[in-house]
């Protein structure tokens, strides 16, 4: 990036304030923060992502505790086929994204990956199966990869011309993000109160094996010492028993 010449970016263009070609002359001004306030589908489409976050960020960490609490999962094995299957299918997902967006606009994109969200939750309340993360993570994958492309699309043709286009991108990820973070914090205490609670009970269940097999090797080493013969008193010789 530092070998781009200065010269070739045009700033205003990037912040989303185009020129108008017919007077030769850059039209538009740079608006203040109060227009990301004022502008009502942009509200919106921060509260509507929120919402979607809210319920979709705590749907895996809940579902894993499912899965691992009920002894049907690895934990470990888990949590690497959460990221796989999510990231390959969001890859897929984002490209076929592109394609429908340029024929049938964002607003459709945006409106099939809020779909995705009840049909997840549908299936990982159904099926407590470590197979289960499977499609889980498929429909979140889905999701994703729809809204990687139609929020900062949509973001872009609601700011156009106001030159707060990044800073409406940022905006609205934040909200996004508070959405997502504020019942996987709690998740995240429940994973760690799990983790104890096992930890606890196997200690409990090997802890009574380990003191069998102690007094068990203490008495094979108590008969294994011979005892020692009674000597008479004075004169050092054995005395029969």
């Amino acid at each position: 990036m530092l070998s781009i010449p200065e010269a070739a970016i045009d700033h205003r263009a990037a912040r989303g304030l185009e020129t108008d070609d017919d007077k030769g002359a850059e039209a538009g001004q740079v608006e203040g923060f109060r227009t990301l306030v004022r502008n009502k589908p942009l509200l919106i489409l921060a509260a509507t992502l929120a919402c979607f976050h809210l319920g979709n960020g705590a749907m895996l960490p809940l579902y894993g505790l499912a899965v691992v609490g009920a002894g049907k999962g690895d934990a470990a094995m888990f949590t690497a086929t959460t990221a796989i299957v999510a990231q390959a299918v969001m890859i897929v997902t984002s490209l076929v994204a592109m394609k429908v967006a340029a024929g049938r606009g964002y607003w459709l994109v945006l409106l099939i990956s809020f779909a995705a969200l009840p049909l997840r939750g549908a299936l990982a309340g159904s099926f407590i199966e470590h197979w289960g993360v499977w499609p889980v993570q498929a429909l979140d994958g889905i999701g994703a990869g729809l809204q990687s492309v139609a929020v900062p699309g949509l973001v872009a043709c609601l700011l156009s011309g106001t030159g707060r286009v990044n800073v409406g991108q940022g905006a609205v990820m934040t909200v996004q993000g508070l959405g997502a973070d504020v019942l996987t914090a709690e998740d995240r205490g429940e994973f760690r109160g799990l983790g104890r609670r096992r930890r606890s009970e196997q200690d409990g269940r090997e802890a009574p094996e380990i003191n069998g097999v102690h007094r068990r090797q203490q008495g094979r080493c108590c008969r294994s010492i011979p005892a020692s013969p009674r000597r008479a008193p004075g004169t050092g010789q054995p005395v029969g028993r």
